[in-house]
């Protein structure tokens, strides 16, 4: 071999040389566009908690801001118009990590087309109709009052707002604008088609008795609470709990093994800053804030403080 190379491998071991590669580039290093950000998200039995670190680094190293709320309201239709709702609500929020720029392009969309959606269906109207006789029971002097309970249910859940973000996201990739640098979770109250029983063959004993009788399943909407994950390549997964970031290996392992599906409210933001706190000690970037952390169920999108 040449001598200058031979010089060159004998100064710079293999190892040394990798690192050398990631400090230059550090996009290399990059296993998700995440980077250095923390997004957590679960699910729980009526409500989702999504929290977000506060700090953003784009370099990898400094701090550029330590004061960012992440965690954005896309759908809550009913709760300017309604305040005293009956907390039966679709609310849908997002939490994203990456490129603040492509966060807010593709989070804009999404909110402006949950808000077409919503207008659309009479829903975020900027004038209240008390008074309709078209619709009236006594013809034309009858007054009808409208509320949350008889307004049409036409808005976006999590997972039609989960699906438009992933698929803004696999046009970034296929077309000429270029990728998408962000990660997000989406979560929130949506409602779920689930097939409703029928109580009179509910303690039928034989197979075939229920076969025979049994009529074709029914299936009725129900609101649920739901987590979506979703990457920079368009990859979409509905989850009970989900991580994006470099500290997601140390979170998981938390939330594999202390998560259930049967905790109260208290209790998963307990586990969701024990998650940060475990990250504080055992991993290398060290947020100087608290985390942002909110609950999301039938009520809204509610700050945890």
């Amino acid at each position: 071999p040449h001598p200058k190379k031979s010089i060159l491998l004998l100064r710079f071991p293999p190892l040394a040389f990798i690192l050398l590669l990631l400090i230059i580039h550090p996009r290399y290093s990059n296993a998700s566009v995440a980077g250095t950000e923390t997004l957590i998200g679960l699910v729980g039995r009526d409500y989702v908690i999504l929290a977000a670190s506060t700090s953003d680094s784009a370099s990898g190293i400094s701090l550029s801001s330590c004061e960012l709320d992440k965690i954005y309201v896309l759908s809550d239709p009913r709760r300017k118009f309604y305040p005293n709702s009956n907390g039966n609500d679709v609310v849908v929020a997002a939490a994203a990590a990456g490129d603040p720029a492509d966060a807010d392009r593709v989070l804009g969309r999404a909110g402006a087309h949950c808000t077409l959606r919503e207008y659309g269906s009479g829903i975020g109207r900027d004038v209240l109709v008390a008074f309709d006789g078209r619709y009236g029971n006594g013809g034309e002097g009858s007054f009808q009052k409208l509320n949350a309970s008889s307004t049409a249910v036409g808005v976006l859940g999590p997972d039609e707002v989960a699906r438009f973000i992933r698929s803004a996201i696999a046009e970034g990739l296929r077309g000429r604008s270029g990728r998408l640098s962000v990660a997000m979770l989406v979560g929130g109250m949506g409602f779920v088609e689930e097939e409703e029983e029928d109580p009179v063959f509910k303690d039928v004993d034989t197979q075939n008795a229920w076969d025979s009788q049994r009529k074709a399943p029914s299936f009725v909407p129900r609101l649920r609470p739901r987590l979506l994950w979703i990457d920079e390549y368009g990859t979409l997964l509905p989850v009970r709990f989900g991580v994006h970031g470099h500290g997601s290996n140390f979170a998981l392992s938390i939330l594999d093994t202390r998560y259930s599906p049967e905790m109260d409210r208290e209790e998963a933001v307990n586990l969701v800053r024990d998650c940060f706190q475990q990250l504080a000690e055992r991993y290398v970037i060290n947020n100087p804030r608290p985390p942002c952390i909110k609950c999301v169920d039938g009520d809204g999108c509610k700050l945890i403080v």
